[in-house]
C-alpha cells in the first residue's frame, strides 16, 4: 500500500500568497491566497462587496489551486 503525503510534498510554490479580483455576473470579488506555513496548507478567502453589505467566505485547500479553479467553487 502506498502511503499518500499530504500538503507540500514537492515544496512551497515560489510566490504562495495572492490577490486578485474579478467580475462574476456582474459583482466584484476579492479573492486572497495565503499559505499557513505551520499548517502547511492554503487558505483562500472571498469578499463581495455592495453598497449595503459584504459577504465573505473561506476554505482551506492542501492544493496550490488556480484563480479559476478558486472562482468555480461554489
Amino acid at each position: 500500500m502506498v502511503k499518500e503525503e499530504i500538503g507540500l510534498s514537492h515544496g512551497v510554490p515560489e510566490n504562495p500568497d495572492k490577490t486578485w479580483e474579478t467580475q462574476i455576473n456582474g459583482r466584484n470579488f476579492i479573492f486572497t491566497k495565503s499559505l499557513q506555513e505551520k499548517s502547511k496548507v492554503f487558505l483562500y478567502q472571498c469578499e463581495c462587496h455592495s453598497d449595503s453589505s459584504k459577504l465573505a467566505t473561506s476554505f482551506y485547500s492542501e492544493r496550490n489551486l488556480s484563480p479559476k479553479e478558486v472562482e468555480e467553487q461554489p
